[in-house]
């Protein structure tokens, strides 16, 4: 069974929506839609692939194929620690070479200003 969507990460992307970023996440899958297929033309389709680094999220089988999916789509990584969490060593390895930011060292509006401007940059809205 599915787990719920984490408040936290709900919380980040309805601060991201607000700032006027068009953010996808798989909540949106109607029932009876294969799902894996909803996923992969989702980040197929996708500028980027943002991902929420967690504790939660570092163990979940399905959030680490959909990292390695958008790796070998060649998709850009923009990762978000929210909370300090040990990568595990295949997630170390896809993403060693990309920088991340660091929602709990930065104070709220530098992380704001930090993880808007990264998003626009790597979609092309700023240069």
């Amino acid at each position: 069974m599915k787990r719920p969507f984490p408040a936290v990460v709900f919380k980040e992307i309805s601060g991201l929506k607000k700032q006027g970023l068009n953010i996808w996440y798989d909540e949106g899958i109607d029932p009876g839609r294969e799902w894996r297929e909803e996923i992969a033309t989702a980040i197929g389709d996708a500028s980027m692939l943002l991902y929420f680094i967690t504790p939660d999220s570092v163990e979940s089988e399905n959030c680490r194929n959909e990292v390695n999916f958008a790796a070998d789509e060649q998709i850009p990584i923009l990762t978000v620690y929210l909370k300090p969490t040990d990568l595990p060593g295949g997630l170390r390895l896809t993403l060693s070479t990309r920088q991340a930011v660091s929602r709990f060292d930065l104070p709220g509006d530098g992380y704001v200003h930090k993880l808007t401007s990264s998003f626009n940059e790597y979609v092309g809205l700023t240069h």
